[in-house]
C-alpha cells in the first residue's frame, strides 16, 4: 500500500470527565447558645446607646431588666426611674463604681431601674375592696332572675354545715336588725327569730362568682387578685400602682369601682393604701373610701384593733387578751 492510500489519522479531543460535585460544608444544626447571648447582648447594647446616647458606658447594669420580682404582683413593684430636668432625660452625671451618695446609699443613675433593694416599698397603691354581704347578695340576685326572691324587710340567711350543725353563713339587713348574727348555730337564731327564712349556700358558686368579679375589675388596672371568701364577706385586692390618674385621682377611682359595683347589686367598702395589709385593713375598719398616703400610714394604722391583723381567730383572741 503506497502512502498516499493511507487514510489520515486525525486527532481526537481526549474525553471530558464529569467534574465530581462540590462538597458543601455540613450545615449547623442551630446556633450555639453562647452566639445567641452575644448577639442578645449586641442587641440590647445596641437599642440603649440608641434610646439613651447620654448612658455612660461605666454603668453596665444601669438598665437591667432581670431584676427579681416580688412575689405579690406577677410583674412585680414599678420600676422607679430617676427624675428628668429640662434639659434632657439625664440629671446629673452617673456616680462612680463604688462611689456612695450624700445619704450613705449608692445613687441610681437617671433613667435607670433603681434595684428591689433600693426602691422606696411606699411608693406603691394597693386598693382593697371589703364585700361583706357577697353571699346573700349574691343569692338575692340569682333569686331575683328566677323570680324567687324574698321580700327584703322578711329576715332571710343563708346556712352552711358547721361542728354542731348548721350555722348562718350570711344574712340580709332585716336579719341583723333582728338579732341574727354570723356563726351562730340555726336552731339558736330560729328560736331567737321564728320568721326566719333560711336557705342553704353555695361556697363553691361563690367562689367561682368572685374569681369571675376579679378578671372584671381589670378594667381599673391590670393586676387583681381575690383576697379570700368567709363568713365575713368576699374581698378583692388590687395594685393600682400608675393607674389612679387615668381616673382623676384615687378618690374618683374609689368612687367609680364603688358605683360599678352597686349596679351589680354589690354593696361594697374600699380603701387605698401603699401596702396590702393597711389597706385590708382600713377598707373594713377605716372610713368610707378611705385614701391613706405614704406618710400618714403609722399614724393611721397605730390606733386600729387586733382585728385589723388578718390573724386566725384563735390567734386574735390571744392577742385581745
Amino acid at each position: 500500500m503506497r502512502g498516499e492510500d493511507r487514510l489520515p489519522v486525525l486527532p481526537f479531543p481526549a474525553p471530558k470527565r464529569p467534574k465530581p460535585p462540590a462538597t458543601k460544608p455540613p450545615r449547623r444544626a442551630g446556633a450555639l447558645p453562647d452566639d445567641l447571648a452575644r448577639a442578645l447582648s449586641a442587641l440590647r447594647a445596641a437599642e440603649v446607646a440608641t434610646a439613651h446616647p447620654k448612658l455612660r458606658d461605666d454603668l453596665p447594669d444601669a438598665r437591667r431588666t432581670d431584676a427579681p420580682e416580688e412575689a405579690f404582683s406577677p410583674v412585680g413593684a414599678p420600676r422607679w426611674r430617676a427624675g428628668r430636668n429640662q434639659d434632657g432625660p439625664v440629671r446629673e452625671a452617673a456616680p462612680k463604681a463604688g462611689r456612695a451618695g450624700s445619704d450613705g446609699q449608692k445613687s441610681v443613675a437617671a433613667g435607670a431601674a433603681a434595684s428591689p433593694g433600693e426602691r422606696d416599698p411606699l411608693c406603691r397603691r394597693i386598693v382593697s375592696i371589703h364585700l361583706p354581704d357577697f353571699a346573700i347578695e349574691r343569692w338575692q340576685r340569682t333569686a331575683a332572675r328566677t323570680g324567687n326572691a324574698h321580700p327584703e324587710d322578711l329576715p332571710h340567711a343563708l346556712a352552711t354545715e358547721g361542728t354542731h350543725g348548721p350555722v348562718i353563713h350570711g344574712l340580709n339587713r332585716a336579719a341583723r336588725e333582728a338579732g341574727v348574727t354570723l356563726g351562730a348555730r340555726v336552731v339558736d337564731m330560729r328560736a331567737l327569730v321564728p320568721e326566719l327564712k333560711l336557705d342553704y349556700a353555695d361556697p363553691g358558686g361563690d367562689q367561682a362568682a368572685l374569681e369571675k368579679l376579679a378578671l372584671w375589675a381589670r378594667r381599673w388596672c391590670p393586676w387583681t387578685a381575690t383576697d379570700g371568701l368567709s363568713l365575713h364577706g368576699a374581698g378583692l385586692v388590687m395594685d393600682t400602682t400608675g393607674s389612679d390618674h387615668l381616673w382623676g385621682g384615687e378618690a374618683l377611682m374609689l368612687r367609680e369601682i364603688e358605683g360599678r359595683l352597686a349596679t351589680l347589686g354589690l354593696s361594697s367598702r374600699l380603701a387605698a393604701a401603699p401596702t396590702r395589709g393597711a389597706a385590708w385593713a382600713l377598707a373594713r375598719l377605716g372610713g368610707v373610701r378611705e385614701v391613706c398616703a405614704a406618710e400618714a400610714l403609722a399614724t393611721r394604722v397605730a390606733p386600729l384593733p387586733v382585728s385589723s391583723l388578718r390573724l386566725t381567730g384563735d390567734t386574735r383572741l390571744l392577742l385581745t387578751r
